[in-house]
């Protein structure tokens, strides 16, 4: 069955992001691969497949990629990317998941700070990737056009292969806490994209049929959440369970996103063990 897995999630680094949802906001989508590989992980799981650590730690360098010097430019202070990485480790710690950051490098490059995805993007992350394919590249661009924030779900890639550099994570700069994006300014968008670089898909992904985001604690639901107002709770699907709105893989404004449940929790364990954590 792991050979599977492996095999699977090949063919989902082949494609990578083919299929980016173009929406305002999270441009991650999971292949077919990917969700074949998820499901298949979801079956070991309830076999009784642990993880066999209850904690794991996490290198991060930061590139900031600005169209100027100023701060409107996308040019963060020390003092934001630490507040940034001090919320991921809020965010994580529940799970035994923690950040450390290792390096901050700043870029004015207005080609790069507004892009999106394409070979704009692929050119950044060459020049600018640092580490192995278990530390994470966080790009904080001045602008991402139609996106708050996208990134890659782990597979197997050769370390000299674009797959290797476009692994990442890239957020607007101004979604970090304090920010100046009203109603995503507490962090939760890269909070958001880290979930998917560890192999967490959204919460809708599937809508109510199907598999859904082949995590059995998540509730399906039809379609993202938005906003904030959730009285009456939401519940999409006939199937049990009111929708995950509260969750952090899903499309909730900042303040209303709170938890991962224990199965994604699971679910980035199993997945760092197979991908990211011997690299």
């Amino acid at each position: 069955m792991r050979s599977t897995i492996i095999a699977v999630v090949w063919l989902a680094a082949l494609s990578f992001m083919c299929d980016l949802v173009h929406g305002l906001d999270c441009g991650t989508h999971a292949s077919e691969a990917f969700i074949e590989a998820a499901n298949e992980m979801n079956v070991q799981e309830r076999s009784g497949r642990i993880s066999q650590v209850d904690s794991f730690g996490i290198d991060v360098y930061v590139h900031v990629v600005s169209v100027g010097q100023s701060l409107d430019d996308g040019n963060l202070p020390d003092n934001m990317i630490h507040d940034q990485i001090n919320a991921l480790n809020a965010y994580y710690a529940p799970h035994g998941i923690s950040f450390a950051l290792v390096g901050i490098d700043r870029t004015v490059n207005q080609a790069w700070a507004t892009s999106g995805e394409g070979s704009t993007a692929l050119a950044m992350k060459k020049a600018l990737r640092k580490g192995s394919y278990k530390v994470l590249n966080l790009y904080l661009q001045q602008q991402i056009p139609n996106l708050f924030g996208y990134a890659y779900y782990p597979s197997r890639v050769d370390p000299n292969s674009d797959g290797f550099f476009l692994d990442g994570v890239c957020v607007r700069y101004n979604t970090v806490p304090g920010g100046s994006f009203a109603g995503w300014n507490e962090g939760k968008v890269a909070t958001h994209e880290i979930g998917h670089w560890l192999g967490v898909m959204h919460t809708f992904d599937g809508g109510c049929d199907g598999t859904g985001d082949s995590v059995d604690d998540t509730p399906a639901e039809a379609s993202y959440a938005g906003g904030c107002d959730f009285n009456p709770p939401r519940d999409s699907c006939p199937s049990p369970g009111l929708d995950p709105v509260h969750n952090y893989m899903d499309y909730s404004n900042d303040p209303c996103m709170t938890n991962f449940t224990p199965g994604q929790a699971a679910r980035m364990y199993n997945m760092w063990d197979e991908f990211r954590a011997r690299s």
